[in-house]
């Protein structure tokens, strides 16, 4: 027996079991299975781009297990200049299936920060312009990603998911260099339903992009409001729920959709004049003020809203530009 606790000391310990998952302690192991959309398990932290003996594979392999896929954002900037087969952004592994972290991490440096002797990236070189005026100016579009979710109903529980090496942005003094990730692009890319428990996600331009439609990347634009046929078959329902997100060069958390409505009119001196006539109603009136209530409004919701997300019990930290990007 025991004084303070009586004779009978009891303990209850809950097992959550991974149905048909796969444990991966591997890089070439995670790919393989991801690849074939298996749910996984991580037995150990990962490092990707290595083989078994953590090794970093050469340039040219890695090249090769880069994922492309049509920018889903908007890019007529390439299309007027001709240039619509550079429309294309990368991504190092992309989730079909859920992912039980275990607390490990994914680290995406060899792919997302390979550089050469210079200092020059070869493979992730930056995101899509959205408008660029040569040397000048420009403004980004789509980015690159080193995680993406474009199958609905995926789960993240308790993982670790690293743009880049924290390392590779550490200064002298003990801080964090944002600028270092100007090329590693979006650590997590979202379009999809999808759940973000329990997860640590760091070290991108833009942490977390959840961005809504056109998942196949052919209809950003649509050129009246009679080609609107409702939100609800290409919306996105993200949770994220007890996460850190953190260490993002421009946003933590980026939300928006790959939809938008064409302006028809020309640029005015008369505000009314050159923008699209406001969105309607079920009766056929205007939207006019940007304003809260829509949030209770079924017909809105249904009709226009593409990108739902839910942000709970979470830690955001470390931005350079703000915290949320709407």
């Amino acid at each position: 027996g025991n004084d303070s606790f009586g004779k009978n000391v009891r303990a209850t310990v809950t097992f959550n079991v991974a149905h048909r998952a796969v444990q991966v302690q591997t890089s070439e192991q995670l790919f393989k299975e991801t690849k074939a959309a298996k749910a996984v398990v991580l037995g150990a932290d990962i490092m990707l781009g290595t083989n078994a003996a953590g090794e970093v594979l050469p340039l040219s392999e890695r090249e090769s297990m880069l994922g492309k896929m049509k920018s889903t954002y908007n890019i007529e900037f390439y299309k007027n200049t001709n240039a619509e087969a550079n429309a294309y952004v990368k991504y190092v592994l992309e989730f079909k299936n859920d992912v039980y972290g275990n607390g490990y991490f994914i680290d995406a440096e060899y792919f997302t920060n390979a550089m050469d002797g210079t200092g020059q990236p070869l493979l992730f070189r930056g995101p899509l312009y959205f408008v660029s005026y040569g040397q000048v100016a420009s403004v980004a579009g789509q980015d690159n990603a080193a995680f993406l979710i474009r199958t609905d109903g995926v789960t993240l529980y308790n993982v670790t998911l690293l743009g880049c090496s924290d390392e590779s942005l550490q200064t002298e003094g003990g801080g964090y260099d944002l600028s270092n990730l100007n090329n590693v692009g979006t650590t997590l890319e979202i379009n999809a339903d999808a759940q973000i428990l329990n997860c640590r996600i760091r070290n991108g331009r833009n942490v977390v992009r959840a961005y809504g439609g056109n998942r196949d990347g052919n209809k950003y634009f649509i050129d009246s409001l009679s080609e609107n046929k409702g939100a609800e078959n290409e919306r996105i329902d993200v949770r994220i729920e007890g996460c850190v997100i953190s260490q993002g060069r421009e946003f933590l958390l980026k939300i928006g959709a790959n939809r938008a409505l064409r302006a028809s009119k020309t640029l005015s001196s008369d505000v009314d004049a050159c923008i699209e006539p406001n969105l309607l109603d079920e009766n056929g009136n205007a939207y006019r003020a940007q304003s809260n209530q829509y949030l209770d409004d079924e017909y809105f919701y249904k009709t226009y809203v593409m990108t739902d997300v839910v942000l709970k019990d979470s830690v955001l930290e470390t931005s350079g530009l703000f915290t949320v990007g709407v």
